[in-house]
């Protein structure tokens, strides 16, 4: 089987200029910056190649033109088939349809290769390839279509109290690479207050340079802890900026759902509702050795035990623990916790307001 670039002269390759041309219209369709056809399969030998390269083309076309124009948009694949008369296979996750002389089957696949199911919700944000393979008789052609997905994020990093926080693309969301660390260090012992002038935060341990200097494997410092009160600036508005810089501000406890259900393994769930662990493995994605790098610093926290005063620092080198800017009472929010495991902990236990967790900000959107 022959590959010919897209700059080849194909017979019947018509169907690849409206490809072309619906990649364009599909910037706001699909929120992906660019769609392009890398690779087609095709022998120029019989009719029969042809064909199927025609009917390849086809398949791929009909998904775009529906993925562009139907409304409401189709909630999963099955309904996305259902829309252009043709099904989606639950057995093989491939949408099948005949058409003239031939058949096609159409996979949607994600940046590791793998099906889409016909039944994800979130098959948009996960697609980053399009593939459809066409039969006429006994000769089968393919098409790919390769998804890029649009840059969420407006700059590259952004410079604030004198450090530089580079961002990053997941799914719809644009996050800092890096966790929080503007403010002056107190210690631990003493709360961080809305009475004194700045930022305040504390640092692991009572030492700066568990602030400043990378825990190693971490490439990055670990940045700063805050009470709840003192990373929102003393309001207790869901999605506040907080200690963020402007155009950012402290992930709502929908969007760290957004970001951990954006990551899990097809077919695992994901409850937004939860008080436990779910959604694997997007805390294994997170984790510094994952693939997405948001690099999550197992940064530990700090506490103050309202009884004795005893003041701790726990869990360095084996927890990352995260704010959420949703409040659940008036002396809890709820917050992440992510650890070696493939799960992500959602919960508003094992520490009150007063507990000195990481921020991590989120682009405005």
């Amino acid at each position: 089987m022959k590959l010919f670039q897209k700059s080849r002269s194909i017979k019947g390759s018509v169907l690849v200029f409206s490809l072309i041309i619906l990649a364009f219209m599909l910037v706001s369709a699909l929120s992906v910056a660019m769609i392009s056809v890398t690779e087609k399969r095709a022998s120029l030998a019989t009719d029969k190649s042809n064909r199927s390269f025609q009917v390849a083309d086809t398949g791929v076309e009909t998904m775009l033109q529906k993925i562009y124009k139907e409304s409401p948009e189709p909630a999963t694949l099955t309904a996305l088939a259902s829309s252009a008369g043709a099904s989606c296979n639950t057995t093989t996750n491939e949408i099948e349809d005949s058409v003239g002389y031939g058949t096609y089957v159409v996979s949607f696949l994600d940046g590791a290769g793998t099906k889409i199911t016909c039944s994800d919700t979130d098959w948009r944000s996960k697609v980053a390839k399009i593939k459809s393979e066409g039969t006429a008789g006994n000769t089968k052609r393919a098409v790919e279509v390769a998804i890029k997905s649009a840059d969420v994020c407006l700059v590259p990093s952004v410079n604030y109290g004198g450090d530089t926080y580079d961002t990053v693309t997941i799914g719809t969301q644009c996050w800092m690479k890096q966790n929080m660390n503007v403010g002056t260090r107190i210690n631990v012992s003493t709360a961080q207050s809305q009475a004194v002038p700045g930022i305040e935060k504390y640092c692991y341990g009572n030492n700066q340079t568990n602030c400043d200097v990378p825990n190693p494997p971490n490439t990055q410092p670990d940045g700063g802890l805050y009470q709840w009160n003192e990373a929102m600036q003393y309001t207790s508005a869901s999605g506040a900026r907080g200690i963020c810089p402007s155009g950012w501000h402290i992930p709502t406890d929908s969007e760290w759902y957004t970001l951990e259900n954006y990551l899990k393994d097809t077919g695992q769930t994901c409850d937004a509702t939860r008080n436990g662990s779910d959604c694997n493995s997007a805390g294994t994605v997170l984790h510094l050795d994952g693939v997405n790098d948001f690099s999550a610093n197992f940064a530990g926290f700090t506490d103050i035990d309202g009884d004795t005063g005893t003041v701790y620092s726990l869990y360095r080198n084996s927890y990352a623990f995260f704010w959420s800017s949703s409040e659940y009472d008036a002396s809890k929010a709820w917050k992440r916790y992510i650890n070696f495991g493939p799960g992500v902990i959602r919960t508003t236990g094992d520490g009150n307001k007063t507990s000195g967790l990481s921020v991590r900000c989120i682009q405005d959107s």
